[in-house]
């Protein structure tokens, strides 16, 4: 059965996509994956990461277990993600190349609780883990409770002045493809950001757009005035590569820090 673990953090569901949307993050937050090779699309093969000039979000990756007081065993496999899902969860899975490892993690993010779902799937038939970590060793657990967990609680639930969002926009999502791809990735991307932006870069075009509640609602095509179904038209049409970048902006945050700032100013 999925180990599964809820945490409550201080952020937005789209800043905690946009925290676990970066691969090499995500296998470093979890600590047992290490990246060797992207997948080229154009190429249609795997490539050291300087090398790949299509990228799409499949690698190749070695597995490694131990402790700096054990031996080390490695095992090669794959690894896919991040994966957006319906509704604004993410997901990353993976296997090895010999079947013995096969694991999903997936992230859902509640807005209104603020509470990050953790459901961690792993099968996982290397018979040294049990020799090395101990018979009772479950390593669903052992990546969410010694791993995401305490990661989430640095950097995702600090109440630091220096984490408090400002006015300014937060990137957190960002995705080259063909114009059809990215059609797909905006409609996604629509489904987890209730406000902010986006910029769309194409061969031959630009496209920038205000997110209000999930829905376009003012965009410029190439400097011109558009409406929502103008953009989904245009990218319809579109031709060549494209680079879509996506911009998040706690509103409610910026409103209460705002009014923090002016407490301060009416009673000094």
């Amino acid at each position: 059965m999925p180990h599964i673990e809820e945490v409550e953090v201080r952020a937005s569901k789209s800043q905690v996509i946009a925290f676990f949307a970066d691969p090499l993050r995500f296998a470093g937050i979890v600590g047992h994956i290490s990246i060797s090779q992207m997948y080229d699309k154009e190429l249609n093969k795997y490539l050291p990461m300087s090398q790949v000039k299509s990228p799409i979000n499949k690698f190749k990756v070695i597995y490694f277990f131990g402790t700096p007081e054990t031996k080390i065993y490695t095992n090669r496999g794959s690894m896919e993600g991040p994966i957006i899902l319906p509704g604004g969860g993410i997901e990353y899975r993976g296997d090895s190349d010999d079947n013995k490892l096969i694991w999903k993690v997936t992230f859902l993010m509640d807005e209104k609780t603020r509470k990050l779902r953790i459901v961690i799937d792993a099968k996982q038939q290397f018979g040294f883990l049990d020799r090395l970590m101990g018979r009772d060793f479950k390593l669903e657990e052992h990546i969410a409770k010694e791993h995401i967990i305490p990661l989430l609680r640095i950097y995702l639930n600090s109440s630091s002045e220096s984490t408090t969002i400002t006015n300014s926009l937060n990137e957190v999502y960002r995705f080259k493809g063909d114009a059809r791809e990215v059609l797909v990735k905006l409609r996604d991307v629509l489904n987890t950001v209730k406000y902010g932006g986006i910029i769309i870069n194409g061969d031959s075009f630009n496209i920038i757009s205000l997110i209000s509640n999930g829905e376009i609602k003012r965009a410029k095509i190439n400097n011109k005035e558009a409406d929502s179904g103008e953009v989904l038209t245009y990218l319809l049409r579109a031709e060549g590569n494209v680079e879509l970048i996506v911009y998040d902006v706690m509103i409610e945050e910026m409103i209460f820090e705002s009014l923090r700032r002016k407490m301060i100013e009416v009673m000094s």
